[in-house]
């Protein structure tokens, strides 16, 4: 997930509080990890997961849901 820019990872050999003194200020104030792919990680499941389930239950009726 780092590799794609949606978290920050600390690594085994990087000083830990010296890199959390920089994340942690960085987070709080809203930035976000540089090369924001969002696209690339498909979080759409949940509706699919609800649309094939209303489907299942109640064939035939409407797989909108809204959450």
């Amino acid at each position: 997930m780092s590799q794609l820019g949606l978290v920050w990872m600390i690594q085994p050999e990087e000083d830990l509080v010296d890199r959390l003194v920089e994340l942690v200020p960085a987070a709080v104030a809203g930035d976000r990890p540089s090369g924001k792919q969002w696209d690339t990680v498909d979080l759409g499941g949940v509706h699919r997961v609800a649309e094939v389930l209303e489907e299942m239950l109640h064939p035939g009726a409407s797989t909108e849901v809204s959450l």
